[in-house]
């Protein structure tokens, strides 16, 4: 008996086909997609990478500042001893405004007798100049 020859499928042109492209790999230009593909992994991880980093420096930052590490003391500690610091306030005056100049704090009062100037020095409450307006 002859052999007889393999039925033909209709799918037996798209195996050879397959076939023939997983023997040959295709030519230099079907590699495009290929590098491109590789080139946009490597951009994801990068990126990846780079917010993992940054979400760190965030964490790190809450938590330095929850324990608050690094934070300098608003307040000057106040002196041993009472004389050190100076009682500026006039009798009987409510403070209108307080702002920092150059030399210090501008404190300014006001009671019945008129308005009061008095500059201090902000790290040892001491009075530098009083300047009085009356009425």
């Amino acid at each position: 008996m002859a052999a007889m020859p393999d039925p033909v499928t209709p799918n037996a042109a798209l195996d050879a086909a397959s076939a023939d492209t997983a023997e040959n790999p295709p030519a230099q230009d079907g590699e495009q997609p290929a590098r491109a593909h590789r080139g946009m992994v490597a951009l994801v991880i990068g990126l990846g990478l780079v917010f993992l980093l940054l979400f760190g420096i965030v964490v790190a930052t809450i938590a330095f500042r929850l324990s608050g590490g690094g934070q300098e003391q608003a307040v000057s500690p106040a002196p041993a001893d009472d004389t050190a610091v100076m009682h500026v306030r006039p009798d009987g005056a409510e403070l209108i405004a307080a702002t920092w100049s150059d030399e210090g704090l501008l404190l300014h009062f006001r009671n019945a007798s008129g308005d009061h100037l008095v500059l201090v020095n902000a790290e040892t409450g001491r009075e530098i100049r009083r300047y009085s307006l009356p009425r």
